[in-house]
């Protein structure tokens, strides 16, 4: 028998589902939903996200640790100490090789949550299979193999056209011309980048929320993105940046580990820190970005409704 409590939960989230389908949410409700969900997910995925802050502990200290054995390597390289500069490579492989491991554990753990949450909005808990996460987590692997060798293919020209410049300025001493062929391939970059991400702006949640084909999830993350990309873009910058404050220390940890913080138990107290707040903001994420997509999902799917309706009519 359910609990009073238990049905108030089961009520107030399937009156979030309403919510959801009636009206556009404001930021403020937005984020109000994400933390009165973000507790119920995290109680009934403690394990998981147990496991999830323990690997980002360790991927967080691994840079640090890192820039330790890449400064041996070049002490031993300049002794001209071959087996030392065996012994670290060593290390340093085995360090990256763990730190694809957590990143395949990290996109599973995002797809699962995606799928929990949005099944746990819609009513839809008992549908969630391990089995579909890892296969979708197999296409994800392979749609990112495609993506980056279409990128390294599109980036090859302006890299040519870089080095060309750098050329030319070098034998001319010019320092303008050393700036353009610098910025010709960094420019090129960054408008791919942008462009990417404005044109898969709901890709990512389409896919993992929905059973679709790729052209489809493409063609519907298109539709759906039509008038809705600042509810999706402001949340998301605000959110990286949170992130990016607790990461710094580790991506400026030449100097902060190296001058400021030389214990070993200081720079893993920052890193369980920075660890358990990253892992925090990234579930936020989740949730809210399931929240912006359901939204925006159910505010679609009624357009094309009320659309019909007009034409019958």
């Amino acid at each position: 028998m359910i609990s009073d409590l238990g049905r108030r939960k089961i009520m107030d989230f399937k009156n979030l589902q309403k919510e959801l389908f009636e009206k556009k949410f404001k930021l403020d409700e937005y984020m109000g939903n994400t933390f009165d969900i973000f507790g119920s997910i995290v109680k009934e995925n403690k394990l998981w996200i147990a496991i999830l802050v323990i690997l980002n502990i360790w991927a967080l200290y691994s840079t640090t640790l890192q820039n330790t054995i890449n400064t041996n390597i070049r002490v031993a390289a300049s002794y001209g100490d071959v087996s030392n500069m065996a012994r670290y490579s060593g290390m340093q492989l085995s360090i990256s090789l763990f730190n694809t491991v957590i990143s395949v554990y990290s996109t599973l753990f995002s797809i699962m949550m995606y799928s929990k949450v949005v099944m746990k909005i819609e009513g839809r808990e008992n549908e969630y299979s391990f089995k579909e996460t890892f296969f979708k987590f197999l296409k994800i692997f392979g749609l990112i193999i495609v993506f980056l060798a279409v990128f390294f293919i599109v980036m090859f020209i302006p890299v040519l056209i870089g080095i060309f410049i750098g050329i030319i300025a070098e034998y001319n001493y010019s320092k303008v011309l050393m700036a353009v062929a610098i910025a010709v391939p960094v420019i090129t970059w960054i408008v791919i980048v942008i462009i990417a991400w404005i044109k898969l702006l709901y890709f990512r949640e389409t896919f993992y929320i929905r059973n679709m084909k790729i052209v489809q999830t493409y063609k519907y993350n298109l539709a759906i993105s039509k008038g809705n990309k600042l509810r999706k873009i402001l949340p998301n910058i605000v959110l990286s940046l949170i992130v990016l404050v607790f990461a710094l220390p580790f991506l400026l940890n030449t100097f902060l580990f190296t001058f400021l913080f030389t214990s070993v138990y200081i720079v893993i107290l920052i890193a369980v820190i920075s660890s358990v707040a990253t892992s925090a903001i990234g579930i936020v994420s989740i949730i809210l970005n399931s929240l912006i997509f359901l939204n925006v999902e159910y505010n679609y799917l009624k357009s094309i409704d009320e659309k019909k309706e007009e034409i019958q009519a």
